[in-house]
């Protein structure tokens, strides 16, 4: 199963938010290299899996369950950017500013999927919250480059994390499909 842990924002955040990314999308309508994600697969990625054996997901849904997670948060939306940066974009997507706290939960749980197996082959990259709104192919053109530069997501709400989820992402030609495999409430919520 390829597996991933995440928080996800709540359907009326995802309105708020696509309405702004519609926007640039029509804007960039013409760039061809540019794959934009569903918004109802938007989500913080907490720690990518990969690929985990049916028979292990037991052992991890019991790890993920043990743990004494934070308790609810916020997230802010912050200002776009893309990874390598703006100039060269391959992933374009939204900071996320929650004050600690969801890094506090992503290292939480990372230790939990460590203790579950340690030999795994989950991701050990460093932990940036941040909220995927597209990937790019190939080089950036000048008009992309300039609505890149105007586009802001406007004034949206803080969205509430009062659990996180275990996915299971189900790769297909029109892009991935989500299923949330089990959903852990932060304490108190």
């Amino acid at each position: 199963m390829r597996l991933f842990l995440a928080v996800s924002p709540a359907s009326e955040w995802r309105r708020h938010l696509s309405a702004r990314v519609d926007a640039l999308r029509d804007e960039l309508a013409g760039e061809r290299s540019w794959r934009w994600a569903d918004p109802a697969t938007w989500h913080l990625t907490l720690q990518f899996l990969g690929d985990w054996p049916r028979e292990r997901v037991e052992g991890l849904l019991e790890q993920l369950s043990s743990l004494q997670p934070v308790a609810p948060f916020t997230i802010n939306t912050g200002a776009l950017d893309a990874f390598p940066d703006l100039r060269r974009p391959r992933v374009l997507f939204l900071h996320q500013e929650s004050q600690g706290q969801a890094e506090e939960l992503a290292r939480l749980v990372r230790d939990g999927v460590q203790s579950a197996w340690p030999g795994g082959p989950q991701d050990h990259k460093a932990f940036r919250a941040h909220l995927t709104l597209a990937r790019v192919k190939g080089e950036l053109g000048s008009a992309a480059g300039q609505a890149l530069s105007r586009w802001s997501p406007g004034e949206l709400p803080p969205w509430p994390v009062t659990a996180f989820q275990l996915v299971e992402s189900q790769l297909h030609s029109a892009g991935a499909r989500h299923r949330v495999v089990a959903s852990f409430p932060l304490s108190n919520a």
